[in-house]
């Protein structure tokens, strides 16, 4: 049976974040005077090729700092449900909205949802990463990214935030695969070689923070 997963209605989202469809990527920031369209649960199989709605996907850019440089967390993944991702490099962790994160929500379902995922896919349970969470939403620190390069990208939004965390305490699981600690300068290395491809949304960060970092 297919589970129910948070969408939006493709136009109001579009509508709300400033979005065209001439252009092929589009990046921003939720300020304080973006409001989200309404939350709609729909069966997952039914808006998976339905351009008229777009499933948010709340996700989050892990940093430490090393030899005082920030390292990013990654993953390769070798399995999963996502076959488009195999054997792409990513520096996301997170996923879609599902009805639980709906129903048990007291702090939002960009809350409930970004502390569950990072539970399953890197056994994360804690209250200092919780705090940062809720400290992000409050703030408004929350970017989001926009593709239509693709169909699967189309129906897709990134909703994303940077965590810092300790080096030891993400583990890996058996939907992230082999984790690592990564500098940006080695991302666009190893992106441009080809030996470690990125993820469409990791590509467009990577990008956006080799501009704003001056690398």
């Amino acid at each position: 049976m297919s589970e129910h997963i948070v969408v939006y209605n493709a136009l109001d989202i579009k509508e709300a974040l400033g979005i065209v469809d001439k252009y092929s990527i589009t990046y921003g920031v939720l300020s304080g005077d973006v409001e989200l369209p309404n939350a709609m649960l729909m069966k997952r199989d039914d808006v998976e090729t339905n351009f008229n709605y777009i499933q948010p996907i709340p996700n989050a850019c892990i940093v430490t700092i090393k030899d005082n440089e920030v390292h990013y967390l990654t993953h390769i993944r070798s399995n999963g449900k996502e076959s488009r991702l195999k054997n792409k490099r990513s520096i996301y962790f997170g996923g879609h909205v599902d009805k639980e994160d709906i129903e048990k929500s007291s702090t939002g379902y960009i809350v409930e949802c970004l502390v569950r995922e990072l539970e399953e896919e890197l056994n994360i349970n804690d209250k200092h990463i919780y705090e940062q969470i809720i400290d992000n939403v409050c703030k408004g620190c929350i970017y989001y990214i926009y593709s239509s390069i693709d169909d699967v990208s189309k129906v897709h939004i990134c909703l994303g935030m940077f965590l810092e965390v300790d080096e030891d305490l993400p583990t890996m699981s058996a939907e992230t695969g082999r984790l690592e600690w990564v500098k940006l300068m080695d991302l666009i290395k190893e992106h441009e070689t080809g030996e470690y491809p990125l993820d469409t949304w990791s590509e467009i960060m990577v990008k956006n923070l080799q501009l704003t970092q001056g690398v």
